[in-house]
C-alpha cells in the first residue's frame, strides 16, 4: 500500500508540473517566441527553456503510472 502512494504521489506531482508548463506555453502567446526560425509550440518550449523540466515531469509522470499498474497487478 505504501508503494502505491508513493506512485499516486509521483504520477500527481509529474502531471500538475507538466500542466504548469504547458500552461505557461499555452499564454506564451503575450509574449511570443521564435527560436533559431523554429516557431510554433516548440519554439516556445526551446525559447523559454522549458524543455528538460517538462521531460523530466513527464517521466516522474510515467514512473508514479509505472508504479501504481505494478503495484495494483501485483497484489491481484
Amino acid at each position: 500500500m505504501k508503494k502505491m502512494i508513493l506512485g499516486v504521489t509521483l504520477f500527481v506531482s509529474g502531471f500538475f508540473g507538466a500542466l504548469a508548463l504547458i500552461i505557461s506555453t499555452v499564454l506564451s502567446p503575450l509574449n511570443p517566441w521564435s527560436y533559431n526560425g523554429i516557431e510554433g509550440w516548440r519554439g516556445i518550449v526551446l525559447g523559454m527553456q522549458l524543455e528538460a523540466p517538462l521531460i523530466i515531469s513527464m517521466v516522474v509522470s510515467i514512473v508514479g503510472l509505472a508504479i501504481c499498474i505494478f503495484e495494483l497487478l501485483q497484489n491481484k
